[in-house]
């Protein structure tokens, strides 16, 4: 290794040191290797032995490959010593690399031609080196550094200024007109600086970003430049940029530079949101007079954009534009709105007096809203014009001056789930029953009569009797076909009855059928004690499909679509329909008991399983595999009797042979609230097919009918009442009936039957309404 031994260049040992210096420099002299030259070069810029240095001074002059030249040149360029940097320049010789030192020699040698050429990694060296303590270096460099020719190296350069906003850099970018080309901030601030921005007049929408931040620049000339170009910009998309900036952060240079130059985005329901925003009045009224474009847009807009909307809108204080909130109407975007913007609504009507908008509104926002506005009109003194109008609104003022709930969480603990409203005692055995999906009609199967009972009137729609056996199970299809299933004849079979469009006909099976269930249409699935499955079409009285089972289902439950069935046996299994496909099956019982009663859970990918022994689980299906989750669901007070969902509301109710019925959240699986049968025991549960009513059955002949549409009750608090329906106003109508409420609740109560049957006095549909007949009743069946 040349280096190797280096030190005996520097030898101090008496008598022989200067042998063994000697001895080494002309070793090395004669070793023609780069390391050997970067050696030598060192020992003829520190050694204080002259021959040392003369021997390697002629060794360095006679050396002229790149690789000895660089060598010679980075020692020169890390000890800059006088001696290697004449040697350097007598010789003319310029590094290659590292670009350093390449640098820094050619501007020894006054090679500002090479040194202009430099790449982007050569830039640091040449701006260091105009300050380098070499007078004649640093004037080389200083003029070097104004006519770079690499632009990466200018890109470089132009990338140092913005970072350290050096004036002497400030001056280099300005007088040799660097520009940047990459990247796009740094080519716009560049361009601004040398006054060459022409080009960004042409620009599109990436720019603006940058030019807007540009006009608040350290640098004077940058942010004046920048000024200027924004209000020349002839690109359509950028200057849609800058009122888009305007608009969406609200930028306060952004809005003025656009009203200067006038800018107006393209699209009109942008140009229509910008004249608003930027309370340029004027304009917005010739372009969007009828407020259909800003309405179009708050519908869409962000919760940030709403925020600007309406604060422009109350500051402007004209009512006229509240329609971009409220609808045209003042009234039809009701349903939509917040709190907040109701509140707005409110206050700017209340602010202009517009009594008659408000008295208007009151029948279409929340509850609390709506009674806000009761009062504001007493503190008016205002009265509508119609006779009607003026009695309502002296029934609301008397509702209001009392003491109301301030809160909807001081109503919610008093609100009942079901209202009980009927009793019905039933003389003899019930088998069965089922509600009719259209009508307010259910049908109660005994031992051996069928009577349809209409709840509505509280009196038989029809009798049906002649059968010879006990009846077994009683169903609606979902187009109001009624059949039901007579016992076992001679010969084991069994016979299916069938009421459609007024006539009966009977369908003879070859084993006990064990359940009926309704699967959509005139259509339903029909199990046997034979372990058979049919699928059966009562409008055109055919078999559809039949498939025998390895078990005899004991009941089984269709999901709402009517594709897939829950058969229960021991355990439970599931069928896809039509074909009455076995899909999954659970190994053994569900939990410890004996499956009863099951529903498809609201999201129906599992199913819920009520047992004998009063455990509810829900289950869920793994390829052929249906498993109870770890977790009971819940427990009946008893053997469960019933499960239904009321999808709308996310609710399962469950009861319990004890009386009790519990309404449980699907969604947080917790206690909602409980009603109790009162009874012997409960011996069945049904809800119609809407989920308004609830049917249950008792062992002492008894059955108790329940309005379920109290539950939509506590909703109404909240929502506005522009999204009531007739069926709301029903269910305040049965709470008011049925329940004795706190008297502030019942005064909040009778506010919203006032409002409700106000908004539905010429409704036909109220009329159409089914309701429960109050009372007790008696049912014959034979």
């Amino acid at each position: 290794m040349a280096r190797k031994g280096s030190w005996l260049l520097y030898n101090r040992i008496p008598l022989i040191g200067d042998w063994l210096r000697q001895r080494k420099v002309t070793s090395l002299s004669e070793d023609k290797s780069a390391r050997a030259t970067a050696v030598l070069a060192e020992a003829f810029s520190l050694s204080d032995d002259q021959e040392v240095r003369t021997i390697a001074y002629e060794s360095l002059v006679a050396r002229s490959d790149q690789p000895s030249v660089d060598a010679i040149c980075s020692c020169w360029a890390s000890l800059r010593s006088p001696e290697l940097a004449r040697l350097i320049v007598e010789r003319g010789w310029v590094a290659t690399r590292p670009i350093g030192v390449r640098v820094m020699t050619a501007l020894n040698n006054g090679r500002t031609d090479i040194a202009s050429m430099i790449p982007a990694d050569g830039v640091q060296t040449l701006l260091n080196a105009c300050g380098d303590k070499d007078e004649v270096i640093s004037q080389h460099a200083r003029k070097t550094v104004f006519s770079l020719q690499n632009q990466e190296a200018i890109d470089y350069l132009c990338q140092k200024w913005i970072e350290s906003r050096s004036g002497f850099l400030d001056h280099v970018v300005e007088h040799a007109k660097y520009i940047a080309k990459q990247p796009l901030d740094i080519h716009v601030l560049s361009s601004l600086r040398t006054g060459m921005y022409t080009e960004l007049l042409e620009a599109g929408r990436d720019v603006v970003p940058i030019l807007i931040a540009a006009c608040s620049d350290p640098s004077e000339e940058v942010a004046k430049a920048a000024a200027n170009t924004l209000r020349r910009l002839k690109n359509p998309d950028a200057r849609d940029a800058v009122c888009a900036l305007a608009i969406s952060v609200d930028d306060e240079m952004a809005k003025r530079v656009a009203i200067e130059a006038n800018y107006a985005p393209t699209d009109e329901q942008d140009r229509a949101l910008f004249f608003f925003l930027t309370e340029q009045w004027e304009r917005y009224e010739n372009l969007d007079f009828d407020r259909q474009f800003l309405q179009t847009v708050y519908e869409t807009a962000s919760s940030a954009l709403k925020v600007k909307i309406t604060d422009r809108l109350r500051r402007s204080g004209r009512t006229d534009f509240l329609q971009i909130i409220s609808g045209g109407d003042y009234r039809s975007r009701v349903g939509a709105m917040t709190p907040t913007e109701s509140d707005l609504v409110v206050q700017m009507l209340k602010r202009n007096a517009e009594w008659q908008k408000l008295w208007a509104l009151a029948f279409e926002l929340p509850f609390f809203s709506s009674t806000k506005v009761v009062k504001i009109l007493v503190e008016a003194g205002w009265k509508p014009s119609k006779p009607d109008d003026v009695e309502l609104l002296n029934k609301l003022i008397t509702i209001v001056t009392a003491e109301l709930p301030e809160t909807v969480d001081e109503i919610l603990p008093h609100m009942p789930l079901a209202a009980l409203r009927a009793k019905a005692r039933v003389t003899g055995r019930v088998a069965d029953v089922a509600f009719s999906p259209t009508r307010p009609w259910i049908a109660i199967a005994g031992r051996r009569q069928v009577v349809v009972w209409d709840f509505q009137a509280g009196e038989p729609q029809e009798s049906f009797r002649g059968f010879k056996r006990t009846i077994g199970n009683i169903v609606f299809t979902e187009d109001n076909a009624l059949a039901c299933s007579e016992g076992m004849q001679e010969g084991r079979e069994s016979i299916l009855h069938c009421w459609l469009k007024g006539n009966r006909f009977q369908v003879k099976h070859n084993d006990m059928i064990t359940s009926l269930c309704p699967v959509g249409g005139s259509r339903m699935l029909i199990t046997r004690y034979d372990q058979h499955a049919v699928l059966w079409d009562a409008e055109t009285n055919n078999t559809l499909k039949e498939r025998g089972l390895s078990f005899w289902p004991r009941a089984s439950r269709a999901s709402a679509n009517g594709e897939q069935v829950l058969l229960l046996h021991e355990g439970v299994a599931l069928v896809d329909l039509p074909d009455i496909t076995l899909r999954a099956e659970s190994k053994g019982r569900i939990g410890r008991g004996v499956s009863r009663c099951a529903a498809f859970a609201p999201d129906e990918d599992c199913q819920i399983v009520g047992n004998f022994n009063g455990d509810v689980f829900v289950t869920n299906r793994n390829g052929e595999n249906i498993a109870a989750r770890p977790r009971k669901f819940t427990a009946c007070d008893g053997q469960a009797q019933g499960i239904e969902v009321l999808g709308d509301e996310g609710i399962v109710v469950t009861a319990g042979a004890g009386g009790r019925v519990d309404f449980i959240s699907w969604e947080n699986e917790t206690l909602i609230g409980s009603v109790t049968n009162t009874g012997q025991r409960l011996t069945s549960l049904r809800v119609s097919p809407g989920g308004d009513f609830m049917a249950l059955g008792d062992s002492d002949s008894t059955m108790s009918f329940w309005d379920l549409r109290l539950m939509q009750v506590p909703m109404m608090f909240s929502v506005p009442f522009s999204r009531a329906r007739p069926l709301h106003l029903a269910a305040v109508q049965a709470l008011t009936e049925t329940h004795k409420l706190p008297e502030k609740v019942r005064r909040a109560v009778d506010f919203m039957a006032c409002i409700l049957r106000h908004r539905f006095r010429y409704d036909i549909e109220v009329a159409e309404i089914q309701s429960i007949r109050v009372g007790e009743f008696d049912i014959e069946i034979g």
